[in-house]
């Protein structure tokens, strides 16, 4: 999972803050959820927010665009609507 989250860009001390606040049981398995709100977390940190323990309580509602990782295309949503 290190070599993956390097490809953010962010320090080593940011992504260990995300990891421990995202997973405080300090576990070293990670589920959906909570890979998701890694995620969200690096974005955030990379759109300037502090990587602070209540990172993600104060942004619930903020629309987050994609992390952005080295390597690895931006995700781009595609609209499948039936309705043309």
């Amino acid at each position: 999972a290190v070599s993956f989250l390097r490809k953010s860009n962010l320090s080593a001390e940011d992504i260990k803050k995300i990891w421990v606040n995202v997973l405080p049981s300090k576990s070293l398995q990670i589920d959906k959820e909570s890979f998701r709100n890694v995620m969200r977390c690096i974005a955030l940190v990379q759109e300037g927010y502090d990587p602070s323990k209540d990172l993600l309580s104060r942004c619930v509602n903020k629309n987050v665009n994609f992390a952005e990782l080295d390597g690895i295309p931006v995700f781009q949503p595609v609209n499948r609507s039936l309705r043309r």
